[in-house]
C-alpha cells in the first residue's frame, strides 16, 4: 500500500508526530510519498531525510505563527476589529460591523430585562418561548446571557481576551494579564451606551458575589427536594428491580399515619427538571442550584417550583411493563426458561 502526500508540512505538524506516524506505517508495510520532496519513506535513506526536512517544515511553520502574531498584534495596536464576525447584534461586511435592526432590539431587551432584576433563566425562557436563535443558530443555554454581556456593544472593543501559547501544537488561553490588552474605542456604531454597559456588568458582579458558595452536591440531588403535596410528607428514595423511584415517605410505612400518593420514577424527575431549566440532560450541579423544591401534587404530576419564584407543572405517563424490562432482565428471563427446559 502506497500513501500519496503533497509534502511534509502538509502531513504532520511536527517533527515527532511525523515520525511516529511514519514509523507505524511502516511496521504495517505501508509507504508514505512525499511528493514536493520526492521521499520515499520505506527506502533506506527515507527516514533520514523526513527528519531534516521535517524539522526545517517545523520551523518554517513556528515561524509563520509568529509573522502572524505580530501582524495580529499590530493590528490590534492600530485598534483595527479583529474575530468579530459572530458577534450578536451586528453583520460583519468587508471588515466592519454593521448594526443588524432586528437582532439589535433583542440586545437592548437582554440588556433591559437584566437590568430590571429578571434572572438569566428567565431570560434565556423568554428568548426561547420567542422563538429567538443565537447568531449561529440553536437555542438559548444556562451561562449564554451573562457571556452575552460584550464591551463591543458599546462601540468599542477590548482586544486580545485570549491568547495562544508557544507549544507546538498551541492551546488557547485567557488572556488574564499574560499578554497586553488592547482598548479600541469608538470602531464601530454602538447599541448600547457605555452607562447601561457599566450598570449590567456591576449587576453581574452583585449577583455573583451574592451567591452562596458552592455546596457539596449530594450523592442523590432528590433527596430533601421532594414533599407530597397531599400528606406534606417528603418523599424518600427507592430502588425496584425494574428502576428507582421517590416515594412518600407515608407510603412507605415511615409515618403514624398511611399515604396513598403515588411515587414518581427518578428518570421522570431528571427528565422534568432538565426540561423546566432548559437543559438537554439532567444535572445534578445546576438543579441544585436553581430548584428551590418538588412537589407532587397528584398521581402523574409534578410541580417545579424554582429558587426565582416561578412555578412549572408538568403530567407524565407510566410506561408500559414492557417497556420497563432491561436487556438484562430478559436475558435472565430467557436463561431461567432455557434451564426449565433442559429439566
Amino acid at each position: 500500500d502506497l500513501i500519496l502526500t503533497k509534502s511534509i508540512s502538509r502531513f504532520a505538524r511536527n517533527t515527532l508526530l511525523l515520525l511516529e506516524t511514519v514509523r507505524e506505517l511502516k511496521d504495517l508495510s505501508i509507504a508514505v510519498y512525499f511528493e514536493r520532496e520526492k521521499i520515499n519513506s520505506l527506502t533506506a535513506d527515507g527516514e533520514l531525510m523526513l527528519s531534516l526536512l521535517a524539522s526545517f517544515a517545523q520551523e518554517e511553520c513556528l515561524s509563520a505563527r509568529e509573522n502572524s502574531r505580530w501582524s495580529i498584534k499590530k493590528r490590534f495596536e492600530k485598534g483595527e476589529i479583529v474575530g468579530m464576525a459572530h458577534l450578536y447584534g451586528y453583520d460583519y461586511i468587508d471588515g466592519r460591523l454593521v448594526i443588524n435592526d432586528e437582532e439589535a432590539e433583542i440586545v437592548r431587551m437582554i440588556y433591559r430585562d437584566y437590568l430590571s432584576g429578571m434572572q438569566s433563566g428567565e431570560i434565556i425562557e423568554k428568548l426561547n418561548a420567542l422563538g429567538i436563535r443565537k447568531k449561529l443558530g440553536g437555542k438559548w443555554k444556562p451561562g449564554d446571557i451573562t457571556r452575552f454581556f460584550n464591551e463591543k456593544h458599546t462601540g468599542s472593543a477590548l482586544l486580545q481576551k485570549t491568547y495562544l501559547d508557544d507549544a507546538v501544537c498551541p492551546k488557547k488561553h485567557i488572556n488574564r494579564g499574560e499578554k497586553d490588552f488592547y482598548l479600541a474605542e469608538d470602531t464601530h456604531e454602538g447599541i448600547i451606551d457605555k452607562e447601561t454597559y457599566k450598570a449590567v456588568i456591576e449587576e453581574v458582579k452583585c449577583r455573583t458575589s451574592n451567591k452562596n458558595p458552592p455546596k457539596t452536591i449530594p450523592k442523590y440531588p432528590f433527596r430533601g427536594m421532594i414533599r407530597c403535596g397531599d400528606c406534606g410528607a417528603n418523599f424518600q428514595r427507592k430502588k425496584s428491580k425494574t428502576e428507582v423511584f421517590w416515594r412518600c415517605a407515608a407510603n412507605l410505612g415511615q409515618k403514624d399515619y398511611k399515604c396513598s400518593m403515588k411515587g414518581v420514577p427518578e428518570r421522570i424527575l431528571e427528565g422534568l427538571a432538565a426540561r423546566a431549566l432548559h437543559l438537554e440532560e439532567f444535572d445534578s450541579g445546576i438543579f441544585r442550584e436553581n430548584v428551590r423544591e418538588i412537589i407532587i401534587p397528584e398521581a402523574n404530576k409534578v410541580r417545579i417550583i424554582l429558587k426565582s419564584g416561578k412555578e412549572k407543572e408538568y403530567s407524565w405517563q407510566d410506561r408500559s411493563r414492557s417497556e420497563s424490562w432491561t436487556a438484562e432482565m430478559r436475558a435472565e428471563v430467557s436463561r431461567k426458561n432455557r434451564e426449565r427446559n433442559r429439566k
